[in-house]
Formats: structure tokens, sequence, C-alpha cells
């Protein structure tokens, strides 16, 4: 906080801070990591699913699926592989963003534009023209509701009784405008 009060937006603090985003697919040596997170976290977690090792070590095994794994220093230090997120390919034009998470340890620091912004990059060089993706209310995931909104998804379908949403993103449409305060670094 006193580091903050250098800085006269909040911007300029958060460049300040030289944050890497160390990204790639998961390896077997990341399986524990990957569900571990997606057990615990629960602020940033857009649909709350919940994997075992098990589970993950389908996914990592299953061409169908895309899992991700960012780790994520600054100068103040490491803060680990924090950021996960799994994507199922749906036919030959699209893929479904299944589970999104990061730890709250780095929120509030746009690390999840410059995360997003390298996985879209990543499908649409892999020929998909389509994402869709979720956002499940929970009790505690309220900071991440309009996350895809804010993003630039359309939103496809509401649900006002349950808080439901369903999200799409056309590459060719896309209008993109992110904070990328962060640096990329893909392993």
């Amino acid at each position: 906080v006193q580091e903050q009060k250098l800085y006269t937006s909040i911007d300029e603090y958060l460049r300040s801070l030289e944050t890497k985003i160390y990204i790639n697919k998961i390896r077997e040596e990341d399986i524990q990591r990957v569900a571990q997170l997606t057990q615990k976290t629960n602020q940033f977690n857009l649909t709350t699913k919940r994997y075992t090792e098990t589970d993950i070590e389908n996914m990592l095994y299953n061409d169908k699926y895309l899992i991700y794994i960012a780790a994520i220093r600054d100068k103040f230090g490491d803060n680990g592989k924090c950021v996960i997120a799994i994507v199922e390919k749906k036919d030959k034009r699209s893929v479904d963003i299944d589970t999104f998470i990061m730890s709250c340890r780095v929120m509030g620091r746009f690390i999840e534009d410059s995360v997003i912004s390298y996985i879209e990059d990543d499908i649409k060089n892999m020929g998909f023209e389509e994402i869709t993706a979720h956002y499940y209310p929970t009790k505690k995931n309220a900071p991440v509701k309009d996350l895809f909104e804010r993003l630039g998804y359309t939103i496809i379908n509401n649900e006002e009784v349950s808080g439901n949403k369903d999200y799409k993103f056309e590459f060719e449409n896309a209008i993109i405008e992110r904070k990328n305060l962060s640096t990329i670094i893909a392993n």
C-alpha cells in the first residue's frame, strides 16, 4: 500500500510491479497443482467446477482438452503457479472455456486480461473461430461476475433466477480493449 501511494494512477503502479506471466500447457508435473486450484479457489473461479487429479490426468491425455497454467512473478517475488484455464474443443470451429481460475493473491492486477488474450491467440492460431464461456454464481465468486463482459464477450444466455451466464466470443467480430499491464512469457 505504501508503494502504491508513490504513483498517480493504479495502472502506473501495476506497471511498476514488472509482472511477468509464465504460461504453458500443463505437463504431468502440473496435475496435482491444477487439481488443487480447482478444489480450493473460490473467488476468482467462474464455474466452480471441482476436479480430481485423475480428472486432470484424463484431460491431459485427451486431445479434446487444452489446459493452461501460469506462474506469476513480479519485482517482489514469485507467486507460483496460480492461474489455470481448461479449454474443451467442441467441434472444428469452436472451443469452450470450461474453467478459468486465478488465486486471490494476484487478483486486482488485470493478469486475467493478459492470460485470456494469450489463450485466445493460441486458439485462433489453431484455426478455431469462436469461444464459449460461462459464469455460474456462488456466494464467493461475485468479484468475477462481469469478467467476460469486460473482456469483450457477448452474453448469449442470462438466467435471471440462477444468475448463470453463457458467453460467446467470435474472432471475426472481435473488438478487443484489454489492460495488458504484464509481460507474457510462453514456456
